[in-house]
């Protein structure tokens, strides 16, 4: 219940800065859908089913968390050898944001990989906004950055689709 609460008030603020920003109704619905979309995907796969190593990056930000180093590269750690900021942010976050346990961390970690995702998408709408002058050719842009396959799972390494060969 409280991650519900939680997505709830974070659809508030990326409705209140879209609108700060100035974008039009349609393009604020476009990016509040697409979140519903992450969100609905978030709520029925685990970890395992997102991404086949998925257990290895919590493990890396366990370890940042809990000792204040970088994990040892080693077999067991397939993530190890990815950039850490990424996961420095997330063992900050888990510390942070995520100790009173009023959400599962996997879900905190999935909250964190929303907020990423969204300045990700409002940065992407700023860069838009600046070179296309038609708003046409704007909504069709955004919603293409938005609901693009790779980005729709959320872009996060603790979240990321690896979509199986048929």
């Amino acid at each position: 219940m409280a991650y519900w609460i939680v997505i709830a008030c974070t659809a508030l603020v990326e409705l209140y800065l879209l609108r700060r920003l100035r974008f039009d109704w349609f393009i604020v619905s476009l990016v509040l859908m697409g979140m519903l979309v992450n969100m609905n995907y978030l709520a029925y796969t685990s970890i395992y089913e997102r991404n086949y190593d998925g257990p290895s990056h919590v493990l890396y930000i366990d370890e940042i968390a809990q000792h204040h180093r970088l994990p040892p590269v080693s077999i067991f750690c397939t993530a190890c050898g990815h950039p850490p900021l990424y996961y420095a942010l997330a063992a900050l976050w888990s510390k942070v944001v995520l100790p009173g346990d009023f959400i599962p961390r996997e879900q905190g970690l999935q909250w964190l990989s929303l907020l990423l995702s969204f300045g990700f998408v409002v940065f992407a709408l700023l860069l838009l906004r600046v070179t296309i002058g038609r708003p046409v050719i704007m909504r069709l842009a955004a919603a293409l950055v938005i609901f693009w396959p790779s980005a729709s799972s959320v872009r996060c390494a603790c979240t990321t689709t690896r979509w199986p060969l048929r």
